[in-house]
């Protein structure tokens, strides 16, 4: 049996783990201001390690639980949604810095993750993913006899 070790630091094993698997830019509308092409509207994240998960934070301001879509497919976690911003009907807009548009991101998830157990909790404009360590991935004591 041949064994391979690596000597990459456990932070970046950890990142290219959860590297993203995919960032879908959304289209620019042709209304879009001055400066604003080329941004991509995939959600900040943060992925954090606990002895028995992970836990994925993303940041998303203006999201509601209906219009946001979390799954699961080929080992890759997949967040899509739209933020919807609507002005009055009867209003005549004056300036416009905020936009309604769509988002993608994507994290290719390490084998040790039970993905039937995955959770999600979207509070204050952030979403929480806890992504429980599957049983046989979990540190555990072995009896030497």
């Amino acid at each position: 049996m041949l064994l391979r070790f690596e000597t990459r630091s456990p932070e970046e094993f950890i990142a290219d783990l959860f590297e993203t698997a995919g960032r879908s830019s959304h289209a620019e509308s042709d209304n879009s201001p001055a400066g604003q092409q080329g941004i991509c509207a995939c959600p900040r994240a943060d992925v954090a390690e606990q002895s028995d998960k992970f836990v994925i934070t993303a940041e998303m301001p203006g999201v509601r639980k209906e219009n946001l879509t979390v799954r699961v497919e080929d080992g890759v976690l997949h967040l899509r949604g739209t933020r919807d911003v609507s002005t009055q009907e009867d209003a005549r807009v004056i300036l416009r810095e905020r936009r309604s548009d769509e988002f993608a991101r994507s994290f290719r998830l390490p084998d040790v993750v039970d993905q039937s157990k995955i959770e999600a909790q979207l509070a204050d404009g952030m979403l929480r993913l806890e992504l429980p360590k599957a049983e046989q991935a979990l540190a555990r004591e072995i009896k030497v006899r």
